[in-house]
C-alpha cells in the first residue's frame, strides 16, 4: 500500500507527524500546504495526487476533517468522507460530505478496493 498524503501543514511538519506515528513507510510522497500555488478547498493539490497515481476521480475519496477537506474533494469530483474527530473535526454544515465516520477502522465498512 502506498500513496501520496495531502495534508494542511507545511511538508516537513507531516513527514515528522507521520513519522512518529510509524506510518511514513505507508506513503511515497507528503505533499504539504505549501506544495501548491493554492490550497484548499482549491483542487489543485488533490486533483495532483490524483493524475500522478492515474486515478480517475469518480474513482478516488477524499477523507478530512474538515469542510475545506469536503469542498476540495467535491471541486475535484470525488466521494467525500468526514471524520468526526481530528484536529479540524467542527462540523460539516456549510459542506456536508458524502458520508461520516466517527473512527477510522469504521472507514473499512464503507468502502471497497479498486
Amino acid at each position: 500500500m502506498g500513496g501520496d498524503l495531502p495534508y494542511g501543514r507545511p511538508d516537513e511538519q507531516g513527514c515528522e507527524i507521520l513519522s512518529g506515528l510509524s506510518l511514513d513507510g505507508y506513503f511515497f510522497e507528503v505533499l504539504g500546504g505549501d506544495s501548491f500555488r493554492t490550497k484548499k478547498p482549491d483542487p489543485e493539490g488533490l486533483l495532483h495526487i490524483l493524475r500522478g497515481a492515474g486515478v480517475e476521480a469518480e474513482d478516488a475519496i477524499m477523507i478530512g476533517d474538515s469542510g475545506n477537506d469536503v469542498a476540495a474533494g467535491r471541486a475535484a469530483g470525488t466521494v467525500t468522507c468526514g471524520v468526526t474527530y481530528g484536529l479540524g473535526a467542527s462540523g460539516f454544515a456549510e459542506h456536508p460530505p458524502d458520508f461520516t465516520v466517527d473512527r477510522f477502522p469504521d472507514l473499512f465498512s464503507r468502502i471497497r478496493p479498486a
